[in-house]
């Protein structure tokens, strides 16, 4: 897909409601944000430290369940990963 085909499927910035993956990008946005903030939130930090280990756990750890729950929504998959 050229991103000129990408363009038209978006419309102000999110997909058409009609659009097959519609609620697939939603839900990859949430994740995209999610990790977004994890890394502005290590940016910040030279050293690790416990509060700041905790604090991208909680940032990470729903958008890892939200992904692997993406993936196994594509049923014809599954003989593809090894």
């Amino acid at each position: 897909m050229s991103n000129q085909d990408h363009d038209c499927n978006l419309l102000n910035g999110t997909p058409d409601p009609t659009w097959d993956y519609y609620l697939i990008w939603h839900q990859l946005q949430y994740c995209k944000s999610r990790i977004e903030k994890a890394l502005q939130t290590i940016s910040k930090n030279e050293y690790s430290a416990i509060e700041t280990d905790r604090e991208m756990r909680r940032l990470l750890i729903d958008p890892c369940q939200e992904l692997n729950n993406i993936v196994d929504a594509f049923p014809c998959c599954d003989d593809e990963i090894a």
